[in-house]
């Protein structure tokens, strides 16, 4: 047995005592009248449940925060399922400026990749062990020319590219 269950064991066979007579007066005082019960284990008090309702007849009204709560989840619900779940998309500008401009045609598509930088490194994984990585930082860059519109779409984007390379052992 560990301690906790002889805590427990010494728990269940303790007795508890009987709190003082000043406390169970104020107790009875504050939950209603009580009367004195003869009983074959002794004297003990049975409480006279107090008078239901509140004074001057206003008990409905112990009804009425639960049912406005009631009320305002229903609302809540029938609004969220009136309203329609896709937005509407709305042109930008003028309908008649969008149903004139030609759709983009690329004359030219350039891509270029660039080396910026290469290096190795040596990092721990979490349980310790090293590891050693090989780090590439590369520019992509995307040029899209259509010389009708006269349009230059140009997007350059930087890459870090991390490879894991096992410890070489000679």
């Amino acid at each position: 047995m560990n301690d906790e269950e002889l805590f427990e064991t010494e728990l269940k066979r303790l007795k508890p005592a009987r709190p003082p007579e000043e406390f169970i007066s104020r107790l009875e005082a504050g939950l209603g009248r009580t009367n004195l019960v003869e009983t074959r284990f002794g004297t003990s008090r049975e409480r006279t449940p107090a008078k239901a309702g509140t004074p001057n007849g206003f008990g409905w009204l112990r009804w009425l925060v639960p049912g406005t709560a009631l009320a305002g989840a229903a609302c809540l619900v029938a609004l969220v399922l009136s309203r329609d779940a896709t937005p509407a998309i709305k042109p930008v500008g003028d309908a008649a400026e969008n149903s004139t401009v030609a759709p983009l045609k690329a004359d030219d598509v350039q891509i270029d990749r660039r080396l910026v930088a290469s290096f190795d490194a040596v990092t721990r994984l979490p349980d310790g062990a090293p590891l050693r990585v090989r780090c590439r930082e590369w520019a992509d860059k995307v040029v899209v020319v259509d010389s009708g519109n006269g349009v230059v779409i140009e997007q350059t984007q930087p890459r870090l590219e991390v490879v894991p390379v096992n410890f070489e052992i000679y």
